[in-house]
């Protein structure tokens, strides 16, 4: 599905991109590792409960986890134990990339298209994934929770993407999976894109949208059909190492 506001083609110079759930199909793997995690320690948590974490910040993971199991519950000790799970099934596994992440990132570098990673996990976590699935190399830039004072809804991380850019919010893509980022991405102005991937959205997030597409495949569709893509005059596009 490719479902796009009518409007004049936006001109866009850069493209802003969350990670986990859209560059990569993590956010399963996550739910299931922080069930994982949690019954080791003796503890359950409602799936429904658990998927309020999607989108959101380590800081906002860890207050609902302790907002829903006590104060007492060790979200240190529980939290170590999830990474150390994610690393083992990251190196047996690899990072699982969503269809059609190569193909659109290619496609963006072949037309002059800034890039940068807008995502709320830690930066530590970021360049971990980035690095094992091989594509840190098509970025610019990488912004992480660690990077702002507010995560995702707000539109903090966006912003400070589009700035490390050297590009206008209004002249930036934003590709995002979580209702979260979609608030994130149309409060800094930018022009949101949403892929859904686990958490269905409502009519609220889809008005916040510029188009709604399938998978990224659909989305390569419809930037070349519905935007201007132009690289920002000032800057020369290549592919060097992220700016910190």
């Amino acid at each position: 599905m490719i479902d796009a506001k009518p409007s004049t083609k936006p001109v866009v110079h850069a493209a802003l991109f969350d990670m986990d759930g859209l560059l990569f199909d993590t956010e399963r793997l996550s739910l299931e590792l922080w069930d994982t995690a949690l019954e080791q320690h003796d503890y359950r948590i409602a799936p429904e409960i658990l998927e309020l974490t999607i989108g959101r910040s380590e800081q906002v993971t860890k207050q609902l986890l302790i907002d829903t199991l006590g104060s007492g519950f060790p979200y240190e000790q529980v939290a170590a134990c999830y990474a150390e799970l994610g690393r083992d099934r990251i190196e047996a596994d690899g990072v699982p990339r969503k269809p059609g992440t190569t193909d659109l990132l290619e496609f963006l570098a072949a037309a002059g298209i800034l890039r940068a990673v807008a995502t709320s996990s830690p930066r530590a976590t970021a360049q971990y994934l980035l690095e094992q699935s091989g594509l840190i190399g098509h970025f610019q830039s990488v912004i992480t929770a660690d990077d702002v004072a507010h995560s995702k809804p707000d539109p903090d991380i966006f912003l400070k993407a589009a700035q490390s850019l050297g590009v206008a919010p209004q002249h930036c893509v934003v590709f995002e999976d979580s209702p979260a980022g979609i608030r994130a991405a149309h409060a800094a102005g930018a022009l949101p894109i949403l892929i859904p991937d686990l958490v269905t959205p409502d009519e609220g997030i889809r008005a916040l949208c510029f188009a709604e597409c399938r998978n990224l495949h659909k989305a390569l569709e419809l930037i070349n059909d519905r935007l201007h893509l132009t690289a920002p005059a000032s800057s020369a596009v290549g592919e060097h190492p992220p700016r910190r």
